[in-house]
């Protein structure tokens, strides 16, 4: 953001109020060294950290608290 303002490489417009969304990227494993990269959008996400992008970019880090039915590692 500079000056209140995103620039949009795509439109090469400033944007004054962005519409987020999510792109998250997981590494999946069984435990053992088998692992896969899966890319997850929109209806994944949410269905997981029941939270919208939107919503989520107004938060601060201290209001944010996700629990998940998954352990969380570093691939």
């Amino acid at each position: 953001m500079v000056g209140g303002y995103y620039f949009c490489w795509k439109c090469e417009e400033d944007v004054v109020n962005p519409h987020y969304v999510y792109k998250l990227e997981l590494c999946v494993t069984n435990g053992t060294n088998d692992e896969m990269t899966c890319v997850v959008f929109k209806e994944v996400v949410v269905s997981l950290l029941k939270i919208y992008a939107d919503e989520l970019v107004n938060k601060s880090l201290s209001e944010v608290y996700f629990t998940f039915p998954f352990t969380i590692i570093s691939c």
